[in-house]
């Protein structure tokens, strides 16, 4: 039983690999930028403006 659980582990993890690389292959390399951004710039300013680079700014990210 442990060994099915275990072969049903790796495959669960090929898949996540798989799907990883090939989403890191098919998109555009300002496509990746800007996600692997998002949680850099998930700070609360409250009221000040925060220091946004413009194509952020374009994209209607928000604080506050």
């Amino acid at each position: 039983m442990s060994w099915f659980i275990f072969v049903g582990d790796m495959l669960v993890m090929l898949f996540m690999v798989v799907l990883v690389t090939w989403v890191f292959m098919v998109s555009a390399d300002r496509d990746i930028d800007r996600s692997a951004n998002i949680p850099l710039n998930d700070e609360d300013y409250g009221d000040e403006e925060p220091d946004l680079p413009g194509e952020l700014k374009k994209a209607g990210v928000t604080h506050g």
